[in-house]
């Protein structure tokens, strides 16, 4: 997980957050206190002489991941590994929240721009567009709903990288653009994932869209304060247990 944005919790909280922020309107009020971290060269394109093999890191299928974060028998879970950094009950349970409850924002692109400010704002970690679940099969990305009715199914191939954009900060090659040339595609022309995999770091993090200008940009354009996140959808406890610690160890403990 990438520590973009380090955030200042007015309980005098410290937390590093990857793509998600805070919102006046959430329970845990934040404060931001510093900007982004430098991040690692590319690691999910894998081969030089065939980019396009870096989908190959991220084959299967996802659903969103905060929502198995919010579960209630993982709460336990973080509990222990939130107590490896601090020992107050209050604090531990300011932590949960936290770190649970500030990624579920509802609005994106320019309503969320014209709402939250760079010092109080919450991201989006959900698909967008209706989407339960993303399959990357090969070079292949497609998507279902709800009711597994599929709404896309395209062919993609590595395009460059970009930078991330918050703000004045700029993180470099921070993402990893695939494009399809299929017709009509609308908003799954693009997708962009960070360096971020199930084998690594246990989830996955992207953005799609029609609008490469702006799929780079975290805080302004048509994608402002959205970043999905998505975890195998047949994730076993051992592979959420490490997400989740690896989430408090790098936002609790400093990592």
């Amino acid at each position: 997980m990438k520590k973009i944005i380090t955030l200042l919790l007015t309980l005098s909280l410290t937390a590093s957050l990857y793509g998600c922020g805070s919102t006046s309107n959430s329970n845990q009020q934040h404060t931001k206190a510093a900007n982004v971290t430098s991040t690692e060269s590319s690691t999910l394109v894998e081969d030089a002489s065939n980019p396009d093999s870096g989908l190959s890191s991220l084959e299967g299928t996802y659903i969103e991941l905060f929502p198995e974060f919010m579960r209630d028998e993982y709460k336990d879970w973080w509990v222990e590994c939130i107590k490896a950094y601090e020992t107050d009950d209050e604090t531990i349970e300011n932590y949960y929240k936290m770190l649970t409850e500030t990624y579920i924002g509802k609005i994106t692109g320019q309503k969320a721009v014209d709402t939250y400010s760079q010092d109080s704002y919450l991201f989006d970690c959900y698909f967008e567009n209706d989407l339960k679940t993303i399959t990357i099969n090969g070079n292949t990305i497609s998507g279902k709903d709800a009711n597994g009715k599929e709404i896309f199914s395209h062919s993609y191939t590595f395009l460059e990288d970009i930078n991330g954009l918050h703000g004045d900060s700029v993180m470099d090659n921070y993402f990893h653009v695939y494009e399809t040339k299929d017709e009509g595609a609308g908003q799954f022309k693009y997708f962009v994932f960070t360096d971020d995999t199930p084998s690594g770091e246990y989830h996955i993090e992207f953005r799609y869209g029609e609008n490469l200008d702006d799929l780079g940009t975290f805080i302004d354009g048509d994608y402002a304060y959205w970043m999905a996140s998505g975890i195998p959808q047949d994730y076993d406890e051992e592979l959420i247990h490490n997400c989740i610690k690896l989430f408090v160890d790098e936002n609790v403990g400093g990592k």
